[in-house]
């Protein structure tokens, strides 16, 4: 399959994600734009977090995500700024793949934020995978990010948390997680942080801390 080609999954096909499938309001149909057999990996994590991310989300996940992804897990997220794009690079720069749910469009002429095009592009060449219930040339709207979300958290056997404050998308996906009885974790940040309010609030109420990788390996029974 070329990096152009965009492959349709309607939600009897063998390739559509068997976890994705258990959650109530799965969609009908993905589309998908590079390695269509990751979405079915045994071992996705989905990692999301603020778009005003500061240094110390991209230090968090230079110590957590390479040993877990040498292990085998494929990382999950959205594309967005700030903890979504760092933990897509952290990936690239592994050259391992990486799964990215889209709000719009997979095409190259839609996808969001345009400034992550290039990375996307590299997500591919790096054999992972774009991923969108949206066909070519949809543009998005304030509803699709909580529409990502869910299929973010529906793919995945987990959730992290890297930072966020209380009201963030990145709550809604864990949120939606619980609902569909999957795992949440979250790094505990500085309580004087008000982007670490979020992950500290999630922790709070039952949410799993990581503070190291081996926490990582442990939950997803890979190390």
């Amino acid at each position: 399959m070329s990096y152009e080609e965009i492959l349709l999954l309607p939600l009897y096909s063998d390739l559509f994600p068997p976890l994705l499938k258990e959650i109530q309001d799965c969609p009908k149909q993905l589309y998908v734009r590079g390695n269509v057999n990751l979405l079915s990996h045994p071992n996705l994590l989905a990692v999301v977090g603020s778009r005003k991310a500061h240094v110390h989300s991209k230090e968090a996940l230079d110590i957590l995500l390479p040993p877990v992804i040498k292990a085998g897990a494929v990382i999950v997220s959205g594309l967005a700024y700030g903890v979504d794009a760092l933990a897509h690079q952290t990936c690239v720069e592994a050259h391992s793949p990486t799964i990215a749910v889209l709000g719009g469009g997979i095409d190259d002429a839609t996808i969001y934020p345009a400034a992550h095009r290039t990375l996307a592009i590299e997500i591919l060449e790096a054999g992972g995978a774009l991923v969108s219930e949206y066909p070519a040339g949809t543009g998005v709207q304030k509803y699709s990010f909580p529409r990502r979300n869910r299929i973010v958290a529906g793919l995945c056997r987990a959730t992290l948390v890297v930072q966020a404050a209380l009201k963030s998308g990145s709550l809604i996906t864990a949120r939606l997680a619980l609902e569909y009885n999957r795992e949440v974790l979250a790094i505990p940040g500085h309580v004087t942080d008000p982007y670490s309010a979020g992950t500290n609030y999630l922790i709070h109420e039952g949410a799993t801390p990581v503070i190291s990788s081996q926490d990582l390996l442990d939950i997803l029974k890979l190390g």
